[in-house]
């Protein structure tokens, strides 16, 4: 999928590394998780425009639009495209982090918190909506371990399972796990999910941003380049 380059491409660069036993700096970890999450808030914030279109609420889907724009641009301007293409590559990253870009990013995520905000109070107190979502395509907890639901979706009907938590990958083991609030699995705790992630996501790129580095980052150095016979 063109929306989850970052998490494809991670998998792999992950499976690389694991096979040659490559080492990733601290920063290109940071740079990784950054752009995790930021491709995340953006995914949730496309889907709650699509639920928004879905039920005919036009001002909120048009708002979601366009703050998903703002989020791809912030994935451009850490590395130069809109979906994060050719910024990972097996031990570590293609480009640094730079404090100009640091800089943006935070200024911008400062500016967007509130709009989401007020966006998604359009969309959830409206009572049209409130109709439509509630009690609607409900997926009971013991359908969803049946159907072997993930990710959002399983969180939505109750499941815990956290990717995130359960395999800590790049630097989520020194980030908070999210708790989502609502879960009885219809159509209104799969959107409420998607609005607690994308809080719970703009804080976690807040606390990376504030990360001390300690480590150097090597970004196309020689100490990571990939000879023939580390996979022999």
């Amino acid at each position: 999928a063109g929306d989850t380059t970052i998490g494809h491409n991670l998998c792999c660069c992950q499976a690389i590394e694991a096979l040659a036993g490559l080492k990733v700096a601290l920063e290109a970890r940071i740079v990784r998780t950054i752009a995790l999450e930021l491709e995340r808030i953006a995914n949730h914030i496309g889907d709650l425009g699509a639920l928004s279109g879905d039920v005919a609420f036009n001002p909120p889907a048009a708002y979601f639009g366009r703050i998903r724009g703002e989020f791809l641009n912030l994935m451009l301007t850490l590395c130069g495209n809109r979906f994060g293409k050719s910024l990972l590559r097996p031990g570590g990253i293609t480009q640094a982090m730079g404090e100009e870009q640091r800089t943006i990013i935070c200024r911008k995520l400062k500016e967007l918190r509130p709009e989401i905000d007020q966006v998604c109070d359009l969309l959830f107190s409206a009572h049209t909506v409130q109709g439509r979502f509630e009690n609607t395509g409900t997926v009971t907890r013991k359908i969803a371990e049946q159907l072997g639901l993930v990710g959002y979706a399983g969180r939505a009907s109750g499941l815990e399972y956290d990717v995130r938590a359960s395999f800590p990958i790049e630097l989520y083991d020194q980030l908070p796990a999210n708790l989502n609030l609502h879960a009885h699995g219809d159509v209104y705790s799969r959107a409420m999910v998607r609005r607690e992630e994308i809080s719970h996501s703009l804080d976690l790129i807040e606390a990376l941003l504030a990360m001390p580095v300690e480590e150097a980052l090597p970004v196309c150095g020689q100490e990571h380049r990939l000879e023939a016979d580390q996979f022999v």
